[in-house]
This record gives C-alpha cells, sequence and structure tokens, in this order.
C-alpha cells in the first residue's frame, strides 16, 4: 500500500465525515432555511469525488507489475515529506491563528508553504509574497464588513 493511496483514503473519509457534519447544521433562523449548509455540501461532496477518483487510480497503479516488483508495506513517495510538512504546518496554522492574529499566523503559513515548494532560493519571492497576500486578504474582508483575529499589537 502506497502513502498516495493512504492519502486518498484519508481525503474520501475526511469528505464523507464533513458532508454528514454539513447536513447535521441547524438551519437558518433568517433568510433561506438551507443556505448555510449549500457551500460545505458541495466541499464535502467534492471532497468525497475526488478523493474516491484518486483512491482508485492509486489502486490500478498498485496493480501494475512495476509496483508488484516493489513487494508489500506501506511505501512513500517522493512527495510524502512535503505532504506531512504541509499537515503539520495546518496543525501549527490553528493553532496560532487566534493567538497572533490573521496576518501574523498566515505570513507564518504561507511562507513555509512557498519555502516546501519553492526552495529557499525564492525566499525574497515567497516573503513578499507570503505580506503581500496577508495583508490586501486582511483589508479586503474588513472592508466587507467580515472581521479576522486581529495581531496582538493594535496598530495592524
Amino acid at each position: 500500500m502506497t502513502f498516495s493511496l493512504i492519502m486518498s483514503m484519508l481525503v474520501t473519509l475526511l469528505g464523507i465525515t464533513y458532508t454528514i457534519a454539513t447536513f447535521n447544521l441547524p438551519a437558518a433562523a433568517l433568510g433561506i432555511p438551507y443556505e448555510p449548509k449549500v457551500f460545505p455540501g458541495v466541499l464535502g461532496i467534492s471532497l468525497i469525488i475526488l478523493g474516491t477518483f484518486l483512491v482508485l487510480e492509486e489502486y490500478k497503479k498498485s496493480k501494475t507489475p512495476e509496483a508488484k516488483s516493489k513487494g508489500s508495506g506501506i511505501t512513500f513517495n517522493k512527495n510524502a515529506k512535503e505532504i506531512l510538512t504541509t499537515i503539520f504546518n495546518v496543525l501549527i496554522y490553528t493553532i496560532l491563528f487566534n493567538r497572533i492574529g490573521y496576518i501574523f499566523s498566515t505570513i507564518i503559513f504561507l511562507e513555509i508553504q512557498l519555502w516546501i515548494f519553492s526552495g529557499k532560493a525564492a525566499i525574497k519571492r515567497s516573503t513578499i509574497v507570503a505580506i503581500s497576500f496577508s495583508l490586501i486578504c486582511y483589508f479586503l474582508f474588513t472592508s466587507l464588513g467580515i472581521y479576522l483575529p486581529v495581531s496582538p499589537l493594535e496598530f495592524i
């Protein structure tokens, strides 16, 4: 069983769990009763469909003669490190989000993600992208009346 097959199964399971949780949401008190369930429902169903396609694709790959010659056991492909690092980075982001605010936690998150996929050589560009994206999104959401967790520093 490959790492990609395991992750595909987890995505499908996450989609099923998320969809069940979505349909257990209470109806909206104002407006259209089912409206808060539409976007999460589409997201959950998409996860189920895409996860299932990935499982089928990885299963087909595991039946090829090349895969059979590698033997049994869990094998990690070259992307396993990036996937595990991203999962760990998301966990750190969720912990930091309310503690240090949207701007700083998003800058840290994006910086790490861009470093993982772009490498150390693009650190200047990654920093500019991370800071710009975080600030633009923060001010865009604030202008729309959607308030994100603020930084411990009062001026930001």
